[in-house]
């Protein structure tokens, strides 16, 4: 292999290299970005496509970039809940990588009661110009006996 072909060679490993592994970085930063209500943070790890594929707990779907930071936009502007994530699994790919939590959604309802509930996150990265961007947020509700009542 002549010299030249063998260093574009070893650039495109390495390109591809140092974009999956800014994956975690970027997985870390879009759920950061959610627990601390940043608007920017959060726009900079989501797709800079059109397409944005957003699922809610109860089932609504919400299908363009801009519906997404529309919502975002609204509910970081609220004040009253918090959220956390517990890791479930992370698969890692080369151009395509999701991650599972659980997560722990608490609020505080109009009136001053408390309210939480728990659900499954299902995120999915995909790695657009080189940076790992989001592409899919599925949110699948957990049944407590709260839920009973």
């Amino acid at each position: 292999m002549k010299p030249f072909a063998l260093c574009l060679v070893f650039l495109a490993a390495c390109s591809q290299s140092a974009g999956a592994s800014g994956f975690r970085e970027t997985l870390d930063a879009h759920l950061q970005a959610i627990q601390t209500r940043d608007l920017a943070a959060y726009e900079a790890t989501i797709t800079g496509g059109d397409t944005l594929t957003l699922i809610f707990p109860d089932g609504r779907l919400i299908e363009t970039r801009a519906e997404v930071m529309d919502f975002h936009r609204d509910w970081f502007a609220d004040e009253t809940w918090r959220m956390s994530f517990t890791p479930v699994r992370v698969i890692e790919g080369a151009e395509l990588s999701t991650a599972l939590y659980r997560t722990r959604f608490e609020t505080t309802l109009e009136n001053g009661d408390p309210y939480w509930s728990e659900s499954y996150l299902a995120l999915t990265f995909a790695l657009e110009d080189g940076q790992w961007r989001l592409t899919h947020d599925q949110n699948t509700r957990i049944r407590t006996s709260q839920d009973d009542t």
